[in-house]
């Protein structure tokens, strides 16, 4: 059965004022292998993730791989639990999104759809209060997405300065699945090496904008491929040589 499409929707009365929210699976997170995260995330992401580098027209953008091949995440299991440690704040903010207003400051609070989260049955978190207002639970979503989508604007800025540095390059990965080597290619990393080269001027601008903790978090980080490939191995033992092994943002 082909897989409905996403929709965004805002999160208003006409649409939403009989829903309530209900405890939802990670199943929405079973394709993404890789999930976006901010720079504050990153010392909490570096104990448990390889933390790496996407690149699409926009640039580079920071991530958790969760997966090594294109739709697929090793921490969700087919029941939709997730088996990580660490669930970044953009996970955690699922169905929820926030889209902003045009020549305005404000922003709605949106949703994706379809979703699991959503109930017509009585739960204790309706979506609004019944004089028409948003309940406190999307009230407090609302806040936490614009804190979350300031963490992303500072999280660009930091890697658009690490770019600015010539510090990204490719990251390639070798695993091997039933004894066949693979290359795992569409992925970033910073250069060490760049980084010891670097001028001290450079040096002081990245420290100075939290770009050095990134990037020491982001090399320790890498330990963490080990575990991902032995739990590829575990997982994906049989059917893991025919997948794609090339990352595309979409």
């Amino acid at each position: 059965m082909a897989e409905k499409e996403k929709e965004i929707k805002v999160v208003d009365r006409q649409n939403y004022g009989n829903k309530y929210l209900k405890r939802g699976t990670y199943k929405f997170l079973a394709n993404e292998p890789v999930v976006p995260i901010t720079v504050y995330e990153a010392p909490s992401a570096a104990v448990h993730y390889p933390i790496v580098f996407t690149k699409d027209d926009n640039g580079y953008h920071l991530g958790v791989l969760m997966g090594l091949f294109p739709k697929s995440n090793l921490f969700v299991s087919q029941d939709g639990k997730f088996l990580g440690k660490y669930v970044p704040a953009i996970v955690t903010a699922y169905p929820f999104k926030i889209a902003n207003i045009k020549d305005s400051n404000k922003a709605v609070l949106c949703i994706e759809e379809p979703n699991d989260f959503v109930t017509e049955e009585k739960t204790d978190f309706p979506f609004f209060n019944e004089d028409g207002t948003h309940s406190e639970r999307l009230k407090a979503m609302l806040e936490f997405l614009n804190r979350l989508q300031t963490n992303f604007l500072v999280t660009n800025n930091i890697i658009e300065k690490i770019e600015e540095c010539d510090l990204i390059v490719p990251l390639d990965i070798k695993v091997k699945i039933s004894d066949m080597d693979r290359t795992i290619k569409g992925l970033y990393q910073v250069s060490e090496k760049a980084l010891n080269e670097l001028d001290d001027d450079k040096f002081l601008e990245l420290r100075k904008i939290g770009g050095l903790s990134l990037i020491y978090c982001h090399l320790v980080s890498l330990n963490n491929f080990t575990f991902l490939k032995d739990m590829l191995n575990l997982k994906l033992r049989v059917d893991a040589p025919q997948q794609n092994t090339t990352f595309k943002n979409n």
